[in-house]
């Protein structure tokens, strides 16, 4: 039994491999090709320097930022805001006004390695509880704009660019996108918040550090939600089993190469992402490429790609079947990942459940934004 299960294991690794190399390497002739006809300008987004008024938009909250400081084994946390006012004032960049510390305190962590820094957006009474929204890839905060006016009725609501993205920071190094530190910088972000319990919706990627979180600060969250995203563990096992999830998921290889992704999505201004956020409407893609198209701002969320890749191992989690409520939201027509991930996911929740969605694909809170304001007991109270 164990052998046959160490061979299946081989197999399907070898598999994906080789599918992922091969289509690597059509990716690179179709860059070369690109490179050749059009010249390396075709490499280079169109500079965007004003910010989409989208982005500025009041009724989705205020911009503040957490620098989750290292000294020794202490987390220093120090919360920073930017005024609204600023944000109101003009369509043009200007200078980052001085940002005002609003609170400071310590906690003892010890998985994060490097002083990071998160931008975040608040909406809602903080006298409510308290709702953390987790972005995937290749997304931000903004992915959850419908949400955000949504839950903050009842909610606190609180969407971070994860490190990596948009205006969070960007470590350089790939070992600074381990799982684990990821989930550190969520657990100091909450309790920069003044909270001890949460209720955690994760989308993408998202949903792998949603689960780890849980699964280390069990008793934090009050409801998880999983949005057409992997358990760890669950990846693991359907990418053993499943010959579709194999084909579907060639890009994890792909991206393994240097430069190869970062040069694909950024080719013909952004080209492929257009086409991954195709649900989305003209002036919310020009906000995607507004942050993507940063000189570096491709290289942390595929960063995320390259961690996992180089560490195929539970990062140090003892999963285990969580007690809490988690509820799975999943789109069918999801062309990255198969049905067989999301009951895998159930495996690793004592009182779970799937919600199928036959009429959405990946982007379920984008596809299917009326979903929350049809569902207010989705979100835990």
């Amino acid at each position: 039994m164990a052998s046959a299960s160490l061979a299946r294991r081989f197999i399907s690794t070898t598999l994906l491999l080789c599918i992922g190399l091969f289509r690597a390497a059509l990716l690179g002739i179709f860059i070369g090709a690109q490179v050749l006809f059009k010249g390396r300008r075709v490499l280079q987004p169109k500079e965007r320097s004003e910010e989409p008024e989208c982005l500025r938009d009041p009724e989705l909250g205020s911009h503040e930022f957490v620098t989750l400081e290292r000294t020794d084994l202490w987390l220093r946390l120090s919360r920073k805001v930017i005024p609204q006012h600023w944000l109101l004032m003009s369509l043009r960049p200007a200078p980052l006004p001085s940002l005002s510390i609003l609170r400071m305190e310590k906690i003892q962590v010890r998985a994060v390695a490097k002083d990071v820094t998160l931008h975040y957006v608040s909406a809602g009474s903080r006298d409510k509880p308290l709702v953390l929204l987790l972005h995937g890839f290749p997304d931000f905060w903004f992915s959850w704009k419908y949400q955000i006016l949504d839950l903050k009725k009842d909610f606190w609501v609180v969407v971070p660019d994860l490190r990596g993205y948009g205006q969070s920071s960007k470590p350089a190094s790939v070992d600074d996108y381990q799982v684990s530190k990821l989930v550190e910088d969520v657990h100091g972000l909450v309790k920069s918040l003044g909270r001890q319990k949460v209720t955690v919706i994760g989308h993408d990627w998202g949903a792998p550090i949603a689960w780890s979180f849980a699964t280390k600060h069990e008793d934090m969250v009050k409801k998880l939600i999983i949005i057409n995203g992997p358990h760890p563990v669950a990846m693991q096992r359907q990418l053993h089993n499943s010959l579709e999830q194999i084909f579907k998921s060639w890009y994890i290889v792909a991206f393994q190469l240097p430069c190869v992704a970062e040069a694909f999505l950024s080719v013909n201004d952004m080209q492929a992402l257009d086409e991954l956020h195709a649900v989305y409407s003209d002036e919310e893609r020009e906000a995607f490429k507004y942050t993507f198209g940063k000189p570096g701002a491709l290289t942390g969320p595929i960063n995320y790609y390259r961690a996992s890749f180089q560490r195929l191992s539970s990062g140090g989690f003892k999963f285990r079947r969580l007690a809490v409520p988690v509820l799975i939201v999943w789109g069918r027509r999801d062309t990255a990942l198969t049905e067989g991930v999301a009951v895998l996911n159930l495996d690793y929740a004592t009182g779970g459940r799937v919600e199928y969605m036959s009429d959405a694909g990946h982007w379920v809170q984008r596809e299917r934004p009326g979903y929350w304001t049809a569902k207010p007991s989705l979100a835990a109270r």
